[in-house]
């Protein structure tokens, strides 16, 4: 039944993409950067490193002073311009590298892989959320938290909400999904009680009660990663120290995970390919190399069996491109550089798999990448803001009223736009429902339709009307 329902997901992600493919006709759904994707097109990691994605393929980004940590993230404005970075999940910097207002002692550890990520809030384009979790390794534990960060003309970016709790416990690795709204925003996190959490971004703020989904295998406190297919409705979640894994559906409607498989096989990070037809895993410690999961195969058996090993150095880290290629972080000593899988969506050595396209740097073995959230990377997946209740007025025209639904849904975009409409409609009706009593003289007396006399119609909602017929 788990093999049944992994291939039905697979054919949806698979039919999901064909349909992209259609409305996009003959454009690449990851032909260039675009404004929905330069949130995520710089990053900052490894040892005073830098990577601009914003190039195919991308290029050193210099400026980072400071020796990254494992939950290295970032943030940028639509144009690609960096607003926000940190680089051990405990103190955020601006572009210009100084710690902002208010934003050190943040609830994050250097060595909680996957542990950072900054999300912008719905409604306000100068505000942004920042999550963080604690490590194994950096006590004291202090589970999964949030700070909200704002920016005002006077300060630049400060945070006012800090280290707000979510979860007392939580493994290292989170990730965030898209609403089926395509507004809102689930971030989901993995507790010590072998739960899933997700809470939901909305224009109101975090809600903190979370939708809890039971029942899983991954105890506390375990080395962890997590990755996420394009459409946001397949999970992977996997444990270092058990080789163990998840195989999870999202529901993004109700924010609830099931169970599709799990099994044992080890790596560190994995990323799904465009298609949602591979797994792409590396490994720095055991296995070194890249691997390739063809997951159309539907058979856990099969699927382990079948992967193709691409031997080389330690991978440290792997992760989307914006071009539609996957970039893997390849360890040689001290020294990094970055490998490209040109063509993700195919099967073995037809992924095409170049082993440098980048200039080499200094870098230690401990590093990760930036967690990029799914909707980044699809063109037409981001929806712009929304009409917020508090930012927009609209109108809809209610028993000859115009009235505010507060909501940005109203039919009428201005007041006076709907009061024309109203009082059309209402004549409209007037005209239409009264009914004529009788026709009299100017003396009162009833009279016939008749020429060149004035006459007065009288109805039955009290109206009047004086005609002359001229002949």
């Amino acid at each position: 039944m788990k093999h049944e329902m992994f291939t039905n997901t697979i054919k949806n992600i698979l039919s999901v993409s064909k349909k992209f493919i259609c409305i996009l006709s003959l454009m690449s759904l990851f032909s260039s950067i675009t404004s929905g994707q330069g949130e995520m097109s710089k990053w900052y990691f490894g040892w005073q490193n830098g990577l601009d994605l914003s190039t195919s393929p991308p290029t050193l980004l210099a400026g980072n002073p400071y020796a990254m940590g494992e939950p290295s993230a970032t943030i940028s404005d639509s144009l690609g311009n960096l607003l926000l970075y940190t680089y051990n999940g405990k103190i955020i910097f601006n572009a210009n590298h100084d710690t902002i207002v208010n934003g050190a002692g943040l609830y994050g550890a250097s060595s909680s892989h996957q542990g950072a990520l900054f999300l912008p809030s719905i409604c306000n384009e100068n505000e942004y959320y920042f999550f963080t979790t604690s490590s194994e390794e950096q006590p004291p534990h202090r589970g999964f938290n949030y700070s909200k960060i704002e920016f005002s003309d006077a300060t630049g970016f400060y945070v006012s909400e800090k280290n707000i709790n979510l979860l007392p416990d939580a493994l290292e690795a989170f990730t965030a999904i898209k609403h089926d709204n395509n507004v809102d925003i689930w971030i989901i996190a993995h507790g010590f009680d072998n739960a899933y959490y997700s809470f939901l971004l909305t224009e109101d703020g975090i809600d903190t009660t979370a939708v809890i989904s039971s029942g899983f295998q991954i105890p506390s406190y375990r080395y962890t990663s997590v990755a996420v297919n394009l459409p946001g409705d397949t999970i992977v979640y996997h444990s270092t120290a058990l080789d163990y894994f998840e195989f999870l559906h999202f529901d993004r409607l109700t924010g609830t995970t099931s169970l599709i498989w799990n099994d044992s096989t080890h790596w560190n990070d994995a990323v799904f390919s465009p298609s949602g037809r591979f797994l792409y895993t590396v490994d720095p410690y055991i296995n070194s190399g890249i691997f390739q999961y063809d997951l159309s195969l539907g058979n856990i058996t099969d699927i382990l069996n079948d992967r193709v090993h691409f031997p080389g150095p330690f991978y440290s880290g792997i992760q989307h491109g914006l071009d539609g290629k996957i970039y893997a972080l390849k360890i040689l000593g001290s020294v990094g550089y970055f490998s490209a899988i040109n063509n993700p969506n195919q099967y073995g050595l037809a992924c095409n798999i170049v082993a440098a396209v980048t200039p080499t740097w200094n870098i230690s073995m401990f590093q990760a990448l930036p967690n990029i959230p799914h909707w980044y990377l699809l063109d037409n997946y981001w929806v712009d803001y929304p009409n917020c209740h508090e930012s927009i007025q609209t109108y809809n025209c209610i028993n000859n009223a115009c009235i505010d639904p507060q909501d940005g849904s109203g039919l009428y975009d201005s007041l006076a736009t709907c009061q024309a409409a109203c009082n059309a409609t209402a004549i409209e009706e007037n005209e239409a429902e009264k009914q004529l009593l009788k026709i009299t003289d100017v003396l009162g007396r009833e009279s016939k339709p008749a020429p060149n006399v004035p006459l007065f119609y009288r109805y039955d909602d009290g109206t009047v009307e004086k005609r002359i017929v001229v002949e």
